[in-house]
């Protein structure tokens, strides 16, 4: 009972201290005072020179009589840095008798004195300083001058440049801005997948170097060149870094594709009549980059009224070398004797006249690109022709030899050869026959063709070619200009027109299927018109005109077309490999 009566007691005596001091915080905590809310007495802004104090005062947001957050104060730290006309900025905040003064001390970058650019050498200093746009004579704007750098690169970049970059600014206390370009260099080429091709015809035909600044537009026409060739069936660059951090390395990867063909074959022809024929060639001969071509025909049908009634044989070697020398020079040889069943029509396109034109002889062309789009020709040919008369009653014609130079100048700026889509194509020729050469009639004979082409779309191209030849002197008959047949006027027969002077025009709509469906992506539909005469002048020239529709399925030798045209004589059917233009 007694511990029971000491226990009661001391739990009661630990309760009483308890809410005694409970008692006692309570007081204490009443009679603490509110914390002090520090206010903004002032705001000063010190060390500009140049820089006027609204510009600084303007990206300040804290103000006299705000209560002071120092979160504020560093954003207002970062807005002043971010004007780009300070090197350093700080803050010193002091005491005064009504609150804080808040002391924002600035130091100005300094004054831009003199502009220097190194390290470029394909986009001119005139140019990058004015894409830079750093005025000289004012404070340096660290902001613009960031703009400004990254304008530079986005300049090579445009141009194809993609590894150029700004590496290096800086300012001495003089004031003289320095920037350092690094262009990027190419380091080396290196080629992949050659078995029959030499490495010398692949290098030959690239345009980038090792050293040069590294150029991806310059790598994709160079693929292209390459693709062009006929050697490979894929072609694609690889890069990779090289020794340095501003270098790159190019492993171009070529997968080859058979170059050399043997064909037999039987046809028909309504200038040949049926003929078998044999064909040998190469366009990568040995692995050279040389091309050459036998082509041996002979008809078989005997006794026609419209083909020869003796088979005559047929035969054409060609050889060509494209790099004769280190300026791109090329060569073209050919050797040959065609004959051919000519005709010549009257009015309403009825035949007047049959006969076997025999052609043999030989030329040799030299040609030269003088720049990327432009290439010069000269072409000496010698020719025998005879005559010999199968129906009707032909022109005039004086068998005989003709020796000729031509001259002539292609601007090519398709973007493609074969299929192309957009670009243009302009083409001048004159030719000049003397006796002073050997030959037995004397003519000057002048062309000029003009091709145009527009996208229409994604999946359309409208293409158009104008074509004009005159000619003074005594042009034989042989040389003629002839309008109609597929590349000319499509809804006549070959030789519809002859004349010594000529004028025509082809319009087409070229539409890729793929736009129907994908298993169509292979072929284009094709509307056309075409409207020529000859000749040109004396009396009224005959003026014909066509229209036509074609199918065009591309192939690993090129686009194949079958045209159906329809002229005021009726309609003409053609098969033939690539577009007329």
């Amino acid at each position: 009972m007694r511990a029971r009566r000491t226990t009661s007691r001391t739990f009661l005596v630990l309760c009483l201290s308890f809410s005694l001091l409970v008692l006692s915080a309570s007081w204490t905590t009443a009679q603490q005072p509110p914390p002090q809310i520090r206010r903004v007495a002032e705001v000063v802004i010190q060390g500009n020179v140049l820089v006027p104090t609204a510009t600084i005062r303007g990206v300040i947001s804290t103000r006299v009589g705000e209560a002071f957050e120092e979160e504020k104060v560093r954003r207002d730290v970062q807005n002043i840095m971010d004007l780009g006309l300070f090197a350093d900025v700080t803050v010193r905040i002091e005491e005064v008798r009504d609150g804080l003064r808040i002391i924002y001390i600035v130091l100005e970058n300094p004054v831009v004195r003199e502009v220097r650019v190194s390290g470029n050498t394909v986009i001119p200093t005139e140019e990058i300083l004015r894409t830079l746009n750093v005025p000289v004579g004012e404070i340096l704007n660290t902001k613009t001058l960031s703009a400004g750098a990254r304008r530079i690169e986005k300049l090579y970049e445009d141009r194809g440049y993609v590894l150029a970059r700004v590496a290096d600014v800086s300012i001495d206390e003089q004031g003289r801005l320095g920037l350092v370009i690094s262009e990027g260099r190419l380091e080396k080429v290196e080629f992949k997948g050659l078995v029959k091709t030499k490495e010398f015809v692949v290098r030959r035909e690239l345009t980038i170097k090792s050293g040069d600044v590294f150029n991806v537009q310059a790598v994709n026409k160079d693929l292209r060149r390459l693709l062009d060739l006929g050697y490979f069936e894929s072609v694609r660059a690889q890069p990779s870094p090289g020794s340095t951090p501003d270098s790159v390395i190019l492993t171009v990867e070529l997968v080859e594709q058979r170059t050399g063909e043997a064909k037999f074959g039987l046809g028909y022809s309504d200038r040949t009549g049926f003929v078998g024929s044999i064909e040998f060639g190469d366009r990568n001969f040995q692995g050279r980059g040389q091309q050459l071509s036998l082509r041996l025909e002979r008809g078989v049908t005997i006794g026609s009224a419209v083909a020869p009634t003796t088979p005559k044989l047929n035969y054409e070697i060609t050889f060509r070398e494209p790099w004769f020398d280190a300026q791109r020079t090329f060569v073209d040889l050919r050797i040959g004797q065609i004959f051919s069943l000519e005709r010549e029509y009257g009015s309403g396109g009825v035949i007047a006249a049959e006969y076997e034109l025999g052609r043999s002889g030989s030329s040799i062309t030299v040609g030269r690109p003088l720049d990327p789009l432009l290439t010069a020709t000269l072409t000496l040919r010698s020719e025998q022709v005879t005559m010999d008369v199968l129906s009707g009653t032909p022109s005039l014609f004086t068998p005989g030899r003709t020796v000729s130079l031509t001259l002539g100048a292609i601007r090519d700026a398709r973007d493609d050869r074969f299929n192309p889509t957009s670009g243009e194509r302009l083409g001048l020729q004159g030719e000049i026959a003397s006796s002073i050469l050997g030959s037995d009639f004397s003519f000057v004979k002048s062309t000029a063709e003009y091709s145009r082409y527009l996208p229409m779309g994604k999946e359309a191209t409208l293409a158009a070619r104008a074509m004009v030849g005159i000619s003074s002197g005594t042009l034989p008959l042989q040389d003629h200009f002839v309008l109609g047949g597929p590349t000319t006027l499509r809804g006549y027969p070959v030789g519809r027109l002859r004349a010594t002077s000529m004028g025509f025009v082809n319009v087409e709509y070229r539409v890729d299927l793929r736009s129907v469906s994908e298993r169509l992506q292979d072929i284009q539909g094709v509307v056309y018109v075409d409207a020529g005469t000859a000749p040109l002048t004396g009396g009224s020239p005959d003026l014909l005109t066509n229209w036509g529709l074609a199918v065009s399925v591309e192939t690993p030798i090129g686009p194949i077309r079958i045209d159906y045209a329809v002229g005021r004589e009726g309609s003409q059917t053609w098969l033939t490999i690539g577009h007329p233009f």
